[in-house]
């Protein structure tokens, strides 16, 4: 099951005002709504969630009911083992890539100091998204707000479909739960931030990220899309 529910989103790494939007029902994908230039570069923005129970959700954005404001403080503890990529061989530790669709590619790109996942895929009808998940599961807790935010990238215009995959105590999935399919262009690093409940009966949970081929919405005829971080930390009160 796929559900992309609205739930808090915010910019900040800290302490952050949260835009708290109430959970309601709907299909979709979420869309950057703001953003701000931090001092390395990288862009910051919020994502609006959506919510689909479909294999493939789809592009329609939900209603809104109601918006509010609250504070909340993220705690230190990093949940995604390597989550920068940093080490590895042929792939990188604890990320696993899935490519079943023609001419689809998953790299692991080491370049200028830098180590990133590069995406791409023709923008093809009906075919198998290519996808990059964490081996390892990370234990959470049912009923608790986890922030996740990923530093992306495209030279082109790319979607990804983020989100977290939350299993059982017997590891068995129970939902997969994420902000949309937020969109990249102009070749800048952006991060996106994003804040999801787990829920009921959750014990761990792992990351998956897959990139959202929709030729109707595109006009190009090829996508791709780099990843440089991906962070999962638990929201300590509100």
């Amino acid at each position: 099951m796929i559900e992309f529910l609205s739930r808090p989103v915010y910019t900040s790494s800290a302490l952050a005002i949260l835009l708290v939007v109430s959970a309601c029902s709907g299909t979709g994908s979420g869309t950057t709504s703001s953003g701000a230039s931090g001092s390395d570069g990288t862009t910051t923005s919020t994502v609006a969630a959506s919510s689909s129970t479909t294999g493939q959700p789809s592009t329609t954005q939900p209603p809104r009911r109601s918006t509010t404001t609250t504070t909340a403080l993220v705690s230190g503890d990093e949940l995604v083992m390597n989550g920068d990529f940093s080490v590895g061989g042929q792939f990188p530790d604890n990320w696993e890539f899935v490519t079943e669709g023609q001419g689809q590619s998953v790299e692991y790109v080491r370049e200028s100091g830098e180590t990133y996942v590069r995406f791409a895929a023709p923008l093809i009808e009906d075919a198998p998204w290519p996808e990059v998940k964490s081996v390892e599961p990370f234990p959470v807790e049912p009923h608790t707000d986890y922030q996740i935010s990923l530093e992306a990238r495209s030279n082109t215009t790319g979607r990804l479909l983020t989100a977290l995959v939350f299993l059982d105590e017997d590891g068995d999935e129970i939902l997969l739960r994420g902000p949309g399919e937020p969109e990249f262009s102009g070749g800048d690093w952006t991060e996106i931030q994003a804040v999801l409940e787990s829920p009921a009966g959750a014990a761990s949970a792992h990351v998956v990220l897959r990139l959202a081929l929709r030729p109707e919405t595109s006009p190009a005829d090829a996508m791709a899309v780099d990843v440089r971080r991906v962070s999962v930390v638990q929201i300590l009160g509100g």
